[in-house]
């Protein structure tokens, strides 16, 4: 662990990540502003929730196709291909919207297509990027890569609702639209590291086929099944948690304002530990590290419990967003040391279903037991799971040997 920042004169990587940034900050401006014209038009929460759901489920459901088109196709390509088909909605939405009313179809359609294309350049996006940077910058690139995010995160929707205020929506589409030009000139400029790769073998494989290679490394590969799993279970309870926040800022009388600054905290801890893996250079990540930030946050869950004080709230949900941002950097870096770049958008967009399952089920059923046994109950559960979940996984003896030899790739296909 040293101070490092050599990264930052990686030229490749920069743009990269200013692309990204860039079309982050847009998406950010352009679902606030989705949100708050349905509800304004519609005032339809059926609607919105719907129209949500058109964007996650493609996202889940193809993932994985969007994982082998990742690993046969050259990833660059596909995520600029991704960008532009998001550009061209942007447009023809513009369109609709100087046209009159949007047609609420014309939205459905957009999340659909939207998150068809997210399903193609999530994975695309950890192939290429493991293509941009040495193993060795692989923490301080998911490092950069966080501060983008919280910077989008919370610039976005500021900018978003300024825009929509003073001028219009018509004004931020077309902004999200602009920001998918910019990625994708910025990709452009990009070089990526070559990799070896077999042409033969991508001819004799089945689409079908290679989703079942990306699936057999995950299942015969432990140490990728047993963070898998885990990630299934720490997942559920830090979704059940969010959706008790608003909960608990009500049952301590904190108001909206109190809330909101709930929610600062978390922000605030991410920033700064993306902060510190930005230009503090992680040389060997290992899953340990990432089983002992779940096993904190899950004390930080049952700190919630007792802190009814508004700074000690902030302080354990800075806490919580500082434990996030350590599972979303070093867990990250440790898949792409293990995973070969030739598997690796196939292994990834399974993964994001293993993981991501829990997910829509932990909010469903967390909504139920706020209902039937309070706050406190559903506070309790997450914290005590999670803590078990870590203490299990960090003695499991594939996490404890982590360093010796992987097995060939050969033993996957």
């Amino acid at each position: 662990m040293k101070f490092n920042t050599t990264i930052l004169k990686n030229r490749n990587f920069l743009s990269y990540w200013s692309g990204g940034l860039i079309s982050e900050l847009g998406d950010a401006m352009f679902l606030l502003a989705l949100n708050w014209m349905v509800v304004e038009k519609t005032g339809s929460g059926l609607i919105l929730g719907t129209i949500m759901a058109c964007i996650s489920l493609p996202q889940i459901l193809l993932v994985t196709i969007g994982g082998v088109v990742a690993d046969r196709l050259n990833p660059k390509w596909v995520m600029i291909a991704s960008d532009a088909v998001r550009g061209l909605i942007m447009a023809f939405l513009l369109v609709m919207s100087f046209r009159g009313v949007v047609p609420i179809w014309t939205l459905f359609v957009m999340a659909i297509v939207y998150g068809c294309m997210d399903a193609a350049f999530f994975p695309a996006q950890s192939a290429f990027q493991q293509r941009l940077v040495s193993s060795e910058q692989y923490t301080q690139s998911f490092g950069l890569l966080m501060i983008g995010f919280q910077v989008a995160a919370i610039a976005g929707p500021v900018i978003g609702g300024t825009l929509i205020s003073k001028w219009s929506y018509q004004l931020v589409i077309a902004a999200n639209g602009l920001s998918f030009i910019c990625s994708i000139l910025l990709l452009l400029l990009v070089k990526p590291i070559p990799i070896d790769s077999d042409d033969e073998e991508k001819d004799k494989l089945s689409f079908s086929s290679d989703i079942q290679v990306g699936i057999r490394y995950v299942l015969k590969n432990h140490l990728i099944l047993t963070t898998s799993l885990s990630a299934f279970l720490v997942n559920a309870c830090v979704q059940a948690t969010f959706i008790a926040m608003p909960f608990l800022a009500k049952q301590a009388h904190l108001g909206a304002q109190g809330f909101g600054l709930m929610n600062m905290g978390i922000g605030i801890g991410g920033a700064l530990a993306a902060l510190f893996f930005a230009f503090i250079r992680i040389q060997k990540p290992t899953p340990k590290m990432t089983l002992l930030a779940c096993f904190v946050e899950g004390f930080a869950f049952l700190g919630l419990v007792v802190a009814r004080d508004l700074w000690l709230l902030i302080g354990t949900m800075l806490v919580i967003g500082i434990m996030e941002a350590v599972v979303n950097t070093i867990a990250p870096s440790v898949n792409q040391k293990i995973i070969p770049p030739q598997l690796i958008g196939r292994v990834i967009s399974f993964m994001i279903v293993l993981m991501s399952g829990s997910e829509p089920l932990a909010r469903a059923f967390s909504g139920w037991m706020i209902q039937w046994s309070g706050v406190t109950v559903l506070l309790i559960c997450t914290g005590i799971l999670e803590i078990v979940v870590a203490v299990i996984g960090y003695f499991m003896p594939v996490v404890r040997n982590y360093g010796l030899e992987q097995p060939p790739i050969e033993s996957y296909d």
